[in-house]
């Protein structure tokens, strides 16, 4: 970790670079959004003496679907660039830095529209395509997030609030609350050093997680709705999905639409969990869980999606959302077997 820190801080400092970009996958989560604005701040705060921009390059998606991003408005720059619609359909620059990004394809924009001289990469799922100049790939971190706050401490440059509130919110999302396997005793002691700085760690949980819209318990009773169980392989999956119709009919935003598949995990005898929702014209995203069994990073690997071992996801390209949950079971059944 220490000569891939230096190495980053090799290229901060190289007066060839001036012009960076910082990526993260498309539709983001916590950490995702996290690791861009802890480390947004890290370079303002540290290296923009030195005659250094960074951008974030958020696409078209992120910055009109206000809904998608709002709950992390409390976080540095997101309003900002959010609100005044600050997005890139082409990237052309000195350094691209993508965070939880297994490929370019998944920070949403096509190779032939990406021209950097140099790229890091990093990211802490154990599925990823190492494109970087420098690929900081770790998957015994709990977080990208974690990630950060260890780059932080290596090159010994001092936490401040903002810092600490974009980690803690990386962690605090992409370890289920601090309840999933990846936590441990040296994650606690770095949360100590978070708080410390000053965080309303109840204000950051009301944003992201506590406060519900009227939409949102509309979206939980369909999810019982179209709630259905089936055994595969001898594994218990709890399986609902949400439609363009219901969508439509509702006016439902992608915001209003969160924890489908940790809703369907929390079931008596489920070892998998699946949700699905549209994702645009004839493609649906698959959010699994798992209940600490099985690796779904086996399942999404087939379907060149990404994730954790008991989090993970892809996307299905077909007609309807019934004939992708079809592609699903036919592959599970006939060319996987979850036991391996």
């Amino acid at each position: 970790m220490k000569n891939i820190c230096k190495n980053i801080k090799e290229i901060l400092f190289d007066d060839k670079n001036k012009t960076f970009f910082l990526f993260c996958h498309e539709a983001p989560d916590g950490d995702a959004i996290g690791a861009m604005t802890s480390f947004k701040t890290i370079l303002e705060t540290y290296f923009k003496k030195y005659g250094r921009s960074f951008n974030f390059a958020f696409n078209k998606v992120e910055c009109e679907n206000i809904s998608l991003m709002k709950k992390y408005f409390f976080l540095p720059y997101v309003k900002e660039y959010v609100e005044n619609k600050t997005f890139f359909e082409k990237i052309e620059g000195d350094v691209g830095i993508f965070f939880e990004s297994s490929n370019f394809k998944r920070a949403g924009f096509l190779d032939e529209n990406i021209k950097l001289k140099k790229i890091i990469n990093i990211d802490h799922h154990n599925i990823n395509d190492f494109y970087g100049d420098i690929n900081w790939v770790d998957s015994s971190m709990s977080s990208t997030c974690e990630m950060i706050y260890w780059f932080l401490k290596t090159l010994d440059l001092p936490l401040n609030k903002d810092i600490a509130t974009s980690i803690y919110t990386g962690i605090l999302t992409d370890t289920g609350r601090f309840q999933y396997s990846n936590m441990n005793s040296k994650i606690y002691l770095i949360l100590k050093d978070l708080v410390d700085e000053g965080l309303d760690i109840n204000y950051i949980y009301k944003q992201i997680f506590a406060l519900k819209t009227k939409k949102h318990i509309f979206f939980e009773k369909e999810l019982l709705n179209n709630l259905e169980f089936f055994k595969l392989n001898n594994v218990n999956f709890s399986y609902s999905y949400i439609d363009e119709n219901f969508i439509d009919k509702n006016d439902i935003t992608f915001n209003d639409i969160y924890g489908g598949a940790d809703y369907l995990r929390d079931i008596e005898d489920v070892d998998i969990s699946v949700f699905v929702k549209p994702k645009g014209k004839n493609c649906y995203k698959f959010s699994m869980r798992s209940n600490g069994k099985y690796d779904l990073t086996k399942i999404s690997k087939l379907f060149d999606g990404g994730g954790h071992t008991f989090a993970a996801g892809f996307s299905v390209e077909a007609k309807d959302i019934f004939s992708a949950k079809d592609i699903f079971v036919n592959i599970i059944r006939e060319k996987f077997n979850l036991s391996e």
